[in-house]
């Protein structure tokens, strides 16, 4: 009887612990910022800046500056940010649009760039909204960035897409082997398969799609989440490295 109870016991624990494996891995995945990291650092380049930018749609029209100020506060709000001579707004108001931006930087001095834009003929669809964040930010600020920031765009119901890029340095010249190495170390860090590139003396890009990223963007017909650029400086005499997902946006 007692060997039944251990055989139960042992079966209900092991069903227990595959359960809280499955739930971990399939129903709450890494964020993408997380992975980004994972493969960033698998590349050895010394992080330089990364950045984060947030991109959604309204479901109603804001209509006035004072409803667009106010998603302003309550965006800056979740960052942080500091209300003094950093902190600078303009409104464009004419007869197709009205449009807020404001600029400001967080209490340990992360750039923090605001979007707001309502176009006023009502054929012209939402409202729209970005946020992007850059600025020294490390491995743990892309992370946490995103939780607040679409805390914030929860409160309107707003579901972001969101673009992340890491840039980072070696100090020195690769040879091709090692660039090749690096490009594909970084992608197989998060499972991810080269889609397509492109290579001349000067720059080596590559598209990649990864399933444990959740995003994911279609470009000539194909899936990436993921992309990687390489290029050397000669006046630094440096490499640097872009990592983003799903794609690079900043200029390199």
């Amino acid at each position: 009887m007692k060997k039944v109870y251990y055989v139960i016991l042992f079966l209900t624990l092991s069903i227990m612990v595959v359960s809280s494996i499955y739930y971990k891995v399939i129903q709450r995945p890494e964020e993408s910022e997380i992975l980004l990291t994972k493969a960033f650092k698998s590349s050895g380049a010394d992080i330089v800046k990364s950045e984060i930018n947030f991109w959604g749609k309204l479901n109603v029209h804001l209509k006035n500056v004072n409803n667009m100020k106010q998603l302003a506060d309550n965006l800056t709000g979740n960052l942080n940010v500091k209300k003094d001579n950093t902190y600078s707004s303009n409104i464009i108001d004419n007869n197709q649009l009205l449009e807020l931006k404001v600029n400001c930087k967080t209490v340990d001095g992360k750039l923090v760039a605001i979007y707001i834009q309502s176009l006023k003929a009502a054929d012209q669809g939402k409202d729209e909204v970005s946020v992007t964040v850059t600025k020294d930010l490390g491995y743990n600020d892309l992370i946490q960035i995103r939780r607040d920031v679409e805390k914030a765009f929860k409160k309107y119901d707003i579901v972001p897409k969101v673009n992340s890029c890491i840039t980072g340095s070696i100090n020195r010249k690769l040879n091709q082997k090692e660039i090749e190495d690096l490009c594909s170390l970084t992608i197989k860090k998060i499972e991810a398969i080269k889609v397509e590139g492109i290579k001349d003396e000067k720059l080596e890009s590559i598209s990649a799609y990864s399933p444990l990223i959740n995003d994911s963007v279609t470009v000539n017909g194909k899936r990436i989440n993921l992309n990687l650029a390489i290029r050397y400086n000669t006046n630094e005499n440096k490499t640097y490295i872009w990592l983003a997902t799903p794609v690079i946006t900043i200029e390199y």
